[in-house]
């Protein structure tokens, strides 16, 4: 045997073997770190809409509990029942709505100024809509987001309950009773904040 072809025989390199064991090893790898950041995201991602939702509740409730302490009586729940769109007036602020219905719900809440001494439902060029996106304003066990107290007339209940949802992340039941299911499809997600509180309205002293 000639000493070229000995050298030759003892040149390293991959066989056809080695690099489909190292292509699987890869391919594993590489998979199991898209797993991880997929779930990750998901986390994150089902974290900031959860507390979107506990904010956006907790900001309209106050929203209401603090005008309620400072109107001075001037509180109109004329139109909170009957047909929608519902509106209730506190001072010179109005805020009309409309509840979740039906297999396919939109749903809609607005504060904007006091439309015809509080007559007509608000203005929607004129105020401001207070849900975001994919956000349902769900009727709540009281039928209404703000009644007054029959023992304490001073004294208003405020339930305010909204559900972010996708389609398909939630169960329906007629009229108007809507829950999240327990599991998540794809990269959808449902999540439900409710708020019980209420505002007794602050009167001035006499001297």
């Amino acid at each position: 045997m000639s000493i070229d072809k000995l050298k030759l025989n003892n040149e390293s390199g991959f066989t056809l073997i080695e690099l489909l064991v190292s292509t699987v090893i890869f391919s594993g790898i590489l998979l199991i770190t898209t797993v991880g950041i997929i779930s990750v995201t998901r986390t994150y991602l089902k974290g900031y809409i959860s507390t979107d939702v506990q904010n956006t509740d907790r900001s309209i409730a106050d929203q209401i509990t603090q005008a309620v302490q400072n109107s001075g009586g001037n509180v109109n729940l004329t139109h909170t029942t009957g047909s929608p769109p519902y509106f209730f007036c506190i001072d010179q602020v109005e805020y009309t709505y409309n509840f979740a219905a039906g297999l396919n719900p939109s749903s809609e809440l607005y504060r904007g100024p006091v439309n015809t001494n509080c007559t007509n439902p608000g203005l929607v060029s004129a105020s401001q809509s207070l849900i975001g996106a994919n956000m349902l304003l769900i009727k709540p066990s009281s039928g209404q987001i703000l009644s007054q107290e029959p023992l304490n007339p001073n004294q208003y209940n405020i339930q305010l309950y909204i559900m972010y949802a996708n389609t398909g992340t939630y169960t329906y039941s007629a009229p108007s009773s809507y829950a999240c299911n327990s599991i998540s499809i794809g990269g959808d997600f449902c999540q439900e904040a409710l708020i019980e509180t209420s505002a007794v309205q602050r009167t001035a002293l006499n001297p």
